[in-house]
This record gives structure tokens, C-alpha cells and sequence, in this order.
């Protein structure tokens, strides 16, 4: 598939997702309520009715707050932001991190059932609820791409993908590549006198080759070294 219409499709599923979160929290209560009530069946005879769950000394109503709705989704924005992976590996990872996640929330409603009357209900509601809930999505989400060896960060190299596509950034590439193949100061002698050659201009000698009249000049300065010596000779 394209990298652009796989980016579009992902983002457009997670868009019209974001429009329909009353399901997505509606599913995730049914699910919550139905795990809570079989957990309970196991030491007493719970009554559910809608949304309350009836225990012998209390009453537990499940709200849309306590499914953490907001976790899950953003979970599945992390899970489809990320590019290079296959629709198989996409619905493991989903499974897993929703799997964790929903166990995670479970243990939290036991352990605030559990602590309801006492005078730590509130701050350990209070530390879930802003604190934990958020520190949960992390750890489940790094131990996830650990597990399924994901390297892509999530959002960026999808947009990273499209800056590599874009216009601006193939030119700023091919000029950066220009400047570093440019060595100024320097020509590259063939192509200077082939073109020398060919516009009919006299050729520079080369700063090392002999010009004309060197090797009279050296005659004539052995000659005279020469002469000089005989002169003592005689003397």
C-alpha cells in the first residue's frame, strides 16, 4: 500500500473513532460490568441492574470515568500512528495493550471498592485519576514496543514520512548535496583545458612545468660557474 493513503487511512479511522467515543465507552462499561459481576460471583450473589452493580453492603455504580475510556483511545493513537507494521502485528499489539489495560482498571476498581468508607478512598481516587492512569498508558505502551521491537516514535515518523515527500524537502536535500560536492578554489584541470581546447584560448602553463628559455638559462649559468672556477684555478 501507499505510504500516503496508509497514512490517511489510519488517521481518518482514528478521527471518525474520536467522533464515536460514546460507543467506545458504552462497549468498554458493558465489558467492565460483566467482568466486575463475575468476580464478585465468586464470594457473594451480586444484582446488576443497568449500570449499578448491588453488593450485600454497598452499592457500586459503574460510570463512563471509571472504564477510562480516554486510556483506551489513546492507546489506539499510539498503536496507529506508528508506521511500517503490518495490519496483524497492529491488531496484536492493540489486543495486548487493551488486555493490560483493562486488567490494570479492574485492579483499580477492586482496590477502591475495597477502601470505600475509609479516609484514604479519596487521595488514592485522586492519585489514580490523575497520576497513575496516565503512568499505566506509558509503561503498557513501552513494554508493547519493546515486546514487538517497534523502533518508529508515534506521529513523528509519520510525519516525517511526508516532509520526505514534500517538495521543499527534496530541493533543500539536492542543494545541501550540492554545496558538499562544490569545493570552491578549486577547477577541475581536464574540463578547464578541454574547454581551453575548444574556445581556441592559449593554455597557462603549469606552475611546475619548465617555460620557455629554462634550459638556456641554466646553460648559460653553468657557463659562467665554470668560468668563474678556471679564473681561480689560474690565480
Amino acid at each position: 500500500m501507499d505510504k500516503k493513503l496508509s497514512i490517511f487511512l489510519r488517521y481518518l479511522f482514528l478521527i471518525l473513532l474520536g467522533f464515536n467515543l460514546s460507543y467506545f465507552y458504552g462497549a468498554l462499561t458493558k465489558i467492565t460490568i460483566k467482568s466486575l459481576e463475575l468476580i464478585f460471583s465468586t464470594y457473594t450473589k451480586p444484582l446488576v441492574v443497568q449500570n449499578f452493580i448491588r453488593l450485600p453492603d454497598m452499592v457500586i455504580e459503574i460510570i463512563p470515568a471509571c472504564v477510562a475510556g480516554a486510556a483506551f483511545y489513546l492507546l489506539t493513537i499510539l498503536s496507529f500512528s506508528v508506521p511500517k507494521i503490518s495490519p496483524a502485528k497492529r491488531a496484536k499489539i492493540l489486543l495486548l495493550s487493551f488486555a493490560s489495560l483493562f486488567a490494570l482498571n479492574l485492579a483499580r476498581i477492586l482496590l477502591l471498592v475495597s477502601l470505600t468508607g475509609s479516609r484514604y478512598f479519596e487521595a488514592v481516587h485522586w492519585l489514580f485519576w490523575n497520576l497513575l492512569s496516565t503512568i499505566f498508558v506509558v509503561l503498557i505502551w513501552i513494554l508493547v514496543a519493546k515486546k514487538y521491537k517497534i523502533k518508529e516514535i508515534p506521529l513523528y515518523s509519520d510525519i516525517y514520512e511526508l516532509a520526505k515527500e514534500s517538495i521543499l524537502f527534496k530541493k533543500s536535500k539536492n542543494s545541501k548535496r550540492a554545496k558538499k560536492n562544490h569545493k570552491p578554489g578549486k577547477k577541475n584541470s581536464k574540463r578547464y583545458r578541454n574547454n581551453a581546447f575548444l574556445s581556441g584560448k592559449p593554455q597557462k602553463p603549469r606552475n611546475n612545468a619548465p617555460g620557455p628559455g629554462a634550459s638556456s638559462r641554466k646553460g648559460n649559468r653553468y657557463k659562467k660557474k665554470k668560468g668563474k672556477k678556471a679564473n681561480r684555478a689560474k690565480s
